[in-house]
């Protein structure tokens, strides 16, 4: 995963990996954050992460509905599948009424693990 990863780099994206998790996360080149983990039995599951609250938990699906639907069993890590993950959990998360955060920082200080995590 590391390796296709490491390709969103020329499109404006970081990458923020972990030597002792198996997940990782995308920046977009929007500042939109995308938690993206390995499926044990298909594809990759990808959610779209904002601020934590009681209402909202702490990120959504990426899956999207009608004909913006990703079938979970092809969701791949190419340009496409990731661009339409991002809109697709940035407007359930728009539907849920979840605060995003105001700046990757914010993300990253908040964040568990975050010393376990590099940018590559």
């Amino acid at each position: 995963m590391r390796t296709q990863l490491e390709e969103f780099k020329k499109y404006g994206y970081e990458i923020y990996v972990s030597n002792k998790h198996a997940w990782a996360y995308i920046i977009t080149p929007s500042s939109n954050i995308l938690y993206i983990e390995e499926n044990h039995f298909y594809g990759y599951d990808v959610s779209f992460e904002y601020i934590p609250s009681n209402g909202c938990g702490s990120g959504c699906s990426c899956k999207g509905k009608g004909q913006d639907r990703i079938d979970p069993t092809v969701i791949t890590i190419d340009l496409e599948s990731i661009q339409k993950a991002e809109r697709n959990g940035s407007s359930f998360a728009w539907e849920l009424g979840a605060k995003r955060y105001d700046s990757v920082a914010q993300w990253f200080d908040g964040m568990w693990f975050k010393e376990d995590f590099y940018k590559l």
